[in-house]
Order: structure tokens, then C-alpha cells, then sequence
């Protein structure tokens, strides 16, 4: 059973509430992204797919260096810019529509998208354990992943409600088109309100340090009476 008082500790809960918002919105835009490109520029299931193969790429070359940049600046900068980078590719996102290229309309908004991902993958994760003691460490790992994956769940239901495609059928490409613009901005707003939890409930330096995560204790003290070096007891008597 999860220690409910993993809650208490704050760097643990605001990882955690801007994961739910960010892969929440990342998940529910995305799915209605491939719906847009297949309605609206009629890519097949196979080149919608490959259609998101800027943000695997960039992920692969960027997050590995994002662990070292964590430790310099600290995890609040990083979160705050890739929100806002995840929310910035949504709006890019915008530029899908009937005629338009996979280069003007598709590429922009996909690398956009990336770039503010690589920026929130690691330093989530990072921020999400940092304070949690090495014991519930698992523990905390899969919190944060189910916090993930319920965000994106909910947003798949979610945000056709809340843009107003629910019942839309999908041979009505200008509603369904309209509906998933709507649902783009929704996401993108819903990630700059992460990226204000991230620079505003994040203590300024989140970069984990040794000082926190070592197990220092202190040494026993010795047993037994103290004995004097050799040197002082051996001392020359008088006369």
C-alpha cells in the first residue's frame, strides 16, 4: 500500500501535479493529433504514425543530457521551460489543416513539442523522488508513473467533451478539424498552468544533491577507555 505520507513531502506532490497535467494533456493532444492528420491531411495509420518520428528522435538525443543539466540548475527552470515548450508545439499544431505540408504545417509543431518534452522527462522523475527516502523509492517511481498514465486516460475522455467533438462524426472533417484546434489550445493551456506550479511551488533549487541523498552515520564511539599514544606515556622520569 502507498505511505500516504509521501503526500506530506513537497517536491514529491508538485512533480506529481505537473505530471498529471503535462502527460495528461500530452496524451489526450496527441491522440486527437493523429486523428487530425488522418482526417484532416488524409495521412494513412502509417504515416500519422511516423508523422511523431522528430519527438522520438529528439528524445533519444536529448534526455540523456538532461540529468547532468538538472544537477547544475536545478529541476524548476528546466519544468517551467518544458511546459511551456510541450504547450508552445500544441498551438504549432494549429498550422494542421487541409492542404497544408508535413514540413509547414506538421514538422514545426512536432520538434517544438519534443524539445519541451526532453526538458520535462527526466527533471519530472529527478524532482518526483528527490526528498523521498531510499526505501520508498519504487514506491515513488511507480506513483509518478501511474500519475502519468492516469493523466493521459482522463484527458482522452476529457478533452473531446471539452471541445465539443464528442458526437462528432468523424466524415464531418471541418467540425472534427474545429473541434481538435479547440482541443489543442485547451492542452496548451493546461500546460502553462503547469509550468506556473513548476516556478512557483518548486522550491528554487531542485537539483539533488549528495548532502540529501547519502547515508551518513555517524561512527560509533569507541569502547572502552581512552588510551594515550604510546609516545605520551613513555615519559622520561626525573632524577
Amino acid at each position: 500500500m502507498m505511505p500516504l505520507g509521501l503526500w506530506r513531502i513537497r517536491t514529491f506532490t508538485v512533480a506529481n501535479i505537473v505530471t498529471f497535467i503535462t502527460y495528461g494533456a500530452f496524451g489526450g493532444a496527441f491522440f486527437l493529433a493523429v486523428v487530425l492528420l488522418q482526417r484532416g491531411l488524409g495521412y494513412s495509420a502509417l504515416a500519422s504514425g511516423a508523422a511523431g518520428l522528430p519527438v522520438t528522435i529528439l528524445l533519444l538525443l536529448l534526455s540523456p543530457r538532461m540529468g547532468g543539466l538538472v544537477i547544475r540548475v536545478g529541476a524548476r527552470p528546466l519544468l517551467t521551460i518544458g511546459a511551456v515548450g510541450v504547450g508552445a508545439g500544441f498551438l504549432l499544431m494549429l498550422r494542421i489543416k487541409p492542404g497544408a505540408t508535413y514540413w509547414f504545417g506538421v514538422f514545426p509543431g512536432m520538434v517544438v513539442f519534443a524539445l519541451g518534452l526532453a526538458f520535462v522527462v527526466t527533471p519530472i522523475t529527478t524532482t518526483a523522488l528527490r526528498d523521498i527516502p531510499m526505501d520508498r523509492n519504487g514506491i515513488a517511481s511507480g506513483v509518478n508513473n501511474a500519475t502519468a498514465r492516469v493523466g493521459s486516460l482522463i484527458a482522452v475522455a476529457v478533452l473531446p467533451l471539452a471541445s465539443g467533438i464528442a458526437s462528432t462524426s468523424t466524415s464531418d472533417v471541418a467540425n472534427l478539424i474545429n473541434g481538435v484546434h479547440r482541443a489543442l489550445v485547451i492542452a496548451a493551456a493546461a500546460c502553462f498552468v503547469a509550468a506556473a506550479v513548476a516556478w512557483f511551488a518548486l522550491p528554487r533549487q531542485s537539483a539533488p544533491t549528495e548532502a540529501k541523498t547519502a547515508d551518513v552515520t555517524p561512527a560509533p564511539p569507541p569502547i572502552g577507555p581512552a588510551v594515550e599514544p604510546e609516545s605520551r606515556q613513555a615519559q622520561p622520569r626525573g632524577g
